[in-house]
């Protein structure tokens, strides 16, 4: 089994980027092009991934509070179906 990296904080990855960008300018000037394209896409996906989680994050609340409200639904159902069969014949 592969092992697992400790997750780097967005600061930390911001930091390194700009370590990067500081030692892309010491390379011959015929590389900094493509290598400044690199840490653009890098640091453009970074961004990205950092949207898309927010956004999970905030859709895993909302469904949460989905159940919450679906449980509380169902609780209130069961009561009024009781109170309109006390026989019990249908479930629910």
């Amino acid at each position: 089994m592969p092992k697992t990296r400790k997750r780097m904080t967005s600061e930390e990855f911001y930091r390194q980027l700009n370590e990067l960008r500081a030692k892309i300018n010491s390379v011959p000037e015929e590389h900094r092009a493509v290598l400044r394209a690199g840490a653009n896409k890098a640091q453009e996906q970074h961004e990205h991934m950092r949207r898309t989680s927010a956004w999970i994050d905030n859709m895993v609340a909302d469904l949460g509070l989905l159940v919450e409200h679906t449980k509380f639904h169902l609780a209130a159902c069961r009561r009024e179906l009781r109170e309109l069969d006390p026989a019990g014949r249908f479930q629910l």
